[in-house]
């Protein structure tokens, strides 16, 4: 099944999806849609934790939009 996320085309030959920076967000910033979790909150660190990772020629929100995903789990990764 093909994911409703777009990313934007990244010209950048450098960037790759890392590891370390999935685990650390699974460790820090997990939604899992549960009843009193708050989905502006679960952004608000995500933005937090991301904002801080720059690469050059790559933009923020291709960045973003290939590290969110790692944040959902169960009721919210659905």
């Amino acid at each position: 099944m093909r994911s409703p996320i777009q990313h934007p085309h990244v010209p950048a030959n450098n960037f790759e999806v890392s590891t370390s920076v999935i685990t650390m967000l699974r460790g820090s910033v997990v939604f899992r849609g549960k009843e009193g979790e708050c989905p502006r909150s679960h952004l608000r660190r995500f933005y937090e934790l991301i904002d801080g990772i720059k690469i050059n020629g790559v933009p923020a929100d291709a960045i973003q939009l290939r590290y969110f995903p790692f944040t959902l789990e169960r009721q919210a990764k659905k």
